[in-house]
Order: structure tokens, then C-alpha cells, then sequence
């Protein structure tokens, strides 16, 4: 299984904790083709409550589902789809429809492979509320 980071997942993240909203793109290139089970991950900072979410992809179409979980493992239980599904590179930009919801501690949105995905780029914008660490 392979996983594929994006650009700027180690990079720090705007991130005021003062309730100001801010969007966080970025994108995960992929040089060859992926197969089903792979993962693409993008990192969202603690105190982010993530409100809109949306992916667009280069490649020709592949499913996939969208979920998160902790960047340290253990830290929090993830979810492998919460976000919902969506075909990346299908029909442009996937707005996904979900809950806010707010990470206590770093987490990661995990893209998840239905099926194999061409090389090419797929860009996440999360668009979230910096409310802070409790």
C-alpha cells in the first residue's frame, strides 16, 4: 500500500485561534499510477474545525473515500470515511458535504483508493474555522 503526502503536510498552517476562518490548500502529486487501498494525505493543524472541504484532481477518474486521522497515531479514533466519497478527476471540483468538526490535536485528511488513479495531482482545499486548542 502506498501512501503519498502533499507538498506542504509537514509545513506550518495559519492558524490565529482566534475563531478567524482561513482556507489551507494544498496537493499531492503522484508520479506513477496508485492502486486501490492507497492513500493520499494532507494535514489539517489542531484547533481547525474543518467546515468545507474540497478536492480536484488531474487524473482520469478513480473513487475514493475521504475520511481523517490523528497524524500521531493513537492520539484520537479516526474515521475512513467520514467526509463522504467522491470520484477524483471525474467531474472537476467534489464538494463534499458533512458536520463540522472540530481536531483537538494535528490530524490528516485521508483520500482512500477505490480503484487505481493515474499519475497527476489532486488538491485538497479545506476551508476552517482557527478556533484554538482547548
Amino acid at each position: 500500500m502506498a501512501t503519498v503526502k502533499s507538498r506542504q503536510f509537514t509545513a506550518p498552517k495559519f492558524m490565529p485561534g482566534d475563531g478567524c476562518a482561513a482556507y489551507i490548500t494544498d496537493t499531492a502529486v503522484n508520479a506513477g499510477a496508485l492502486g486501490a487501498a492507497d492513500t493520499l494525505e494532507f494535514s489539517i493543524p489542531a484547533g481547525a474545525e474543518v467546515c468545507d472541504l474540497r478536492v480536484v484532481g488531474t487524473q482520469t477518474s478513480a473513487g475514493a473515500t475521504v475520511g481523517y486521522q490523528p497524524v500521531t497515531a493513537g492520539e484520537f479514533t479516526g474515521s475512513a470515511a467520514y467526509f463522504g466519497t467522491i470520484t477524483i478527476g471525474a467531474t472537476g471540483v467534489q464538494l463534499l458535504n458533512f458536520k463540522p468538526i472540530k481536531f483537538e490535536r494535528e490530524a490528516k485528511i485521508v483520500i482512500t483508493l477505490a480503484a487505481a488513479l493515474a499519475a497527476g495531482e489532486t488538491t485538497v482545499v479545506a476551508g476552517i474555522n482557527a478556533i484554538g486548542v482547548k
